[in-house]
């Protein structure tokens, strides 16, 4: 049987492999190639790069919370948490991607201090409940075993946003699952996806979004995981049918931050 320590440490490992991939990636940028518009609107490639800097070290600030059970928050306030991303956004490549692997290691050795907690301060530490980004009523929950997943769906998902050849499409399978299985939970209450009931992949495994009987989306994991995070993968891969069994339109991809 695995140990909480030893899945915690797989966990941290498959993060770490996204962000090399990441890292691998920015080596084909050049200075002129920051300051380019990303796929998410208002951010060029220097802010989605400079973001994933900070989500590390706002991380390391749920470790911290994590092991002491003192609110650390990821950022002081989203006022603050967009500042640090647009004076960052614009540095030279080189200070970027130094940046990326520095903040990287402080995510890590902060977390691998939890995994290497025991006993009782390990299952606090595991269960703690905190919230993702800038402290808000109405923040994303986690506990401390979800934050190495929650890195690296930050990584996986923000790594597409570049605009280079690497897409939702390039999803490490396990991560395409990984992505349905934690995120279908916390947006079963959506409204706007009020007209999906199902996400049926490729193998026949269903994620049930809510009750009702509204619509069944099918397709291979990565796309149906694009698709719920807001990276609509296109029509021509989605099937979506209604209720009857009758093919209908594929939903627009929800909204995701």
């Amino acid at each position: 049987m695995t140990s909480d320590s030893e899945l915690m440490n797989r966990r941290l490992e498959r993060a770490h492999a996204s962000l090399e991939a990441l890292v691998a990636t920015t080596l084909d940028l050049d200075d002129a190639a920051v300051r380019e518009p990303s796929t998410l609107p208002g951010w060029s490639v220097g802010h989605v790069l400079t973001h994933v800097a900070r989500n590390a070290d706002g991380m390391v600030n749920l470790a911290r919370w994590a092991i002491t059970g003192e609110p650390h928050p990821m950022y002081q306030s989203a006022e603050s948490r967009a500042a640090d991303i647009d004076s960052g956004a614009t540095r030279p490549i080189s200070i970027i991607v130094d940046d990326l692997l520095a903040s990287a290691r402080r995510f890590e050795v902060a977390w691998v201090e939890v995994a290497e907690l025991s006993g009782d301060a390990l299952a606090k530490a595991l269960s703690r409940p905190m919230h993702l980004g800038s402290p808000s009523p109405h923040a994303p929950r986690l506990v401390g075993a979800q934050a190495p997943l929650a890195r690296r769906r930050e990584v996986e998902i923000h790594h597409t946003d570049l605009g280079r050849p690497y897409t939702v499409a390039d999803w490490p399978a396990d991560f395409a699952v990984e992505l349905l299985d934690t995120v279908v939970p916390t947006r079963s209450g959506d409204d706007g996806l009020a007209t999906v009931v199902r996400l049926v992949d490729d193998r026949g495994v269903a994620w049930r979004l809510g009750a009702g009987s509204g619509s069944t989306l099918q397709g291979p994991a990565w796309a149906l995981g694009a698709w719920l995070v807001g990276r609509q993968p296109g029509a021509d891969v989605l099937v979506a049918v209604d209720a009857h069994g009758l093919a209908c339109p594929v939903p627009d991809a929800p909204a995701w931050v």
